[in-house]
């Protein structure tokens, strides 16, 4: 929270399962809201958010970037899809910090 704070954007990047229904590459802008994780390890971004709002009064512009996982075994390559997915959201992400870079 405390480097979200220090910052003007923040992109948050995940993979996902397709039972979620989002497309294989996601992208949304993300706001602050506090929700509980069935882990103790585990936070969502909003939840981030939420905290550095909470701890330090401000919040960056913030998205996320999720990239359909098909293969969550254990190892050491993505599959060729999930491979192909992520080539794919490399050139989205970078298209969208050219576009808030010129903002």
């Amino acid at each position: 929270s405390e480097i979200l704070a220090q910052t003007d954007e923040a992109v948050f990047i995940d993979a996902h399962i397709e039972e979620t229904g989002w497309p294989p590459i996601y992208w949304q802008e993300i706001t602050p809201r506090f929700e509980g994780g069935m882990v103790s390890h585990h936070f969502k971004p909003e939840t981030l958010l939420a905290w550095s709002s909470s701890l330090f009064h401000y919040v960056p512009h913030a998205f996320l970037l999720s990239v359909q996982g098909t293969d969550f075994d254990f190892g050491y390559e993505l599959s060729p899809m999930t491979e192909n997915y992520v080539k794919k959201a490399a050139a989205l992400l970078l298209e969208k910090i050219n576009q808030l870079a010129s903002a």
